[in-house]
Parts: structure tokens; sequence; C-alpha cells
């Protein structure tokens, strides 16, 4: 299998795909495991993407955010290649492979079509507005705001919330959904839109006061 993006290649050869022409010292690949073909390409032109788009210099252990997740280049001196991991779901180390980020992509994509939202895919090192008792497992009420760049937009509270802002934390989105990954799946949906999520129940809908 070869598909051509961006005027980079990319190829299969069991068990990985592989660019071929990125501009870098090394080309990429990743390991196929369970998932579709099509997932694994959707990761690499994710990467060719950024490499065309930005120019960067990568580097042994360099990290880039994928989505909502976060990938790391690890450098394979024995295959002169930069292979791919992925932080574990519990963050507490990287692994071989994409297929928790994959995991995460098609959740969120799965609400968002539902639900004909478009996908707006967090980033790990945005910030969430939350109230008390979010990251003790508290049913939660969440709403998406139009904001800046350093912000997710999402406003996310508990029955705990006294309608003080003052009381509000601002928290980087890796460390909500470490400690709620029941949330993560519904974080890509667009600004406007409202969830409600308790242990046993759930309900999204779309406000458009939200917008205005």
């Amino acid at each position: 299998m070869t598909e051509v993006f961006k005027g980079k290649i990319i190829k299969y050869i069991k068990p990985y795909f592989t660019t071929q022409g990125i501009d870098l010292d090394y080309e990429i690949r990743l390991k196929k495991t369970t998932h579709n073909d099509e997932d694994y390409i959707y990761v690499l032109k994710y990467i060719i993407d950024y490499i065309v788009g930005q120019a960067p210099t990568i580097v042994d252990g360099q990290s880039i955010a994928f989505n909502s997740w976060i990938l790391k280049f690890r450098l394979s001196k024995e295959n002169h290649i930069y292979d791919l991991y992925e932080l574990n779901q519990h963050g507490t180390e990287f692994v071989e492979g994409v297929d928790f980020s994959i995991n995460l992509m098609r959740s969120q994509m799965v609400v968002c079509e539902k639900y004909d939202s478009k996908f707006k895919f967090p980033f790990l090192n945005q910030k969430v507005v939350i109230s008390d008792g979010v990251m003790d497992d508290y049913p939660v009420e969440a709403v998406r705001y139009e904001s800046p760049e350093h912000m997710t937009g999402w406003w996310i509270t508990t029955d705990l919330y006294n309608d003080d802002v003052n009381s509000l934390k601002h928290v980087d989105l890796s460390e909500l959904i470490l400690k709620r990954p029941d949330l993560i799946k519904y974080l890509a949906l667009q600004d406007g839109f409202r969830f409600f999520k308790s242990e046993t129940d759930y309900d999204i809908w779309f406000d458009d006061q939200v917008l205005n």
C-alpha cells in the first residue's frame, strides 16, 4: 500500500507505515496493530501537514500535540528512522504506537457526528475552567465558549459551584483528562455545545445563545 500526501509518500511495509521524502534528517514510521489502515495514515498525514506547514527541526525525544493527546519522536539509531510513541492512557510513560490516540480521537468523532458538530479538538496545553468537584467525580455540566487560543473554551461545573467566578480554577486539559477520562469524548464538540454527565446518565445539546 502506497499513498501520496502533499508530495510525500506514505508506504506500508509490515508492520509499519513509513514516510518517504519528508524534509528531515530521518523518515518517520508508526507501528500498525489493531486499527484500520486509514487511521494510521491519518496520523502520518497529520505529521506531514505539521512538517510542511511549520518546517520544524525535529530531534530525538521531541513531543507533538496530536488532537487531544500527545506523541513523541523516538530515534531508532539502528534503523535511522523516527518511531512514533504516544503517552499512555495513565499519563505515566510513552509507549510505541498510536493506538490510544486513535481510540481517543475516534470516540470524540463519534460524539461530534452524532450531534452534527464540527470537530474542534482541544489541545493538552490549553486550559479548562472548572469548579470544585470536577476532579472528584461529581456529576458535571459543561459549556464551550469561543475563547483565546490558550483556552479550550470549556467551562465545567458541579453542584458545588456557587456562581462566584472567583472560585473557578484554570487547569491544563492534560490534568483534567487524566483525572476525568470519562469526559474526553465530549471535548471535541464545537463552541455553543453543552453537556451533562453523571455516573449513570448524560445529555448533549446545542445552545445558540452561548454564541450571542
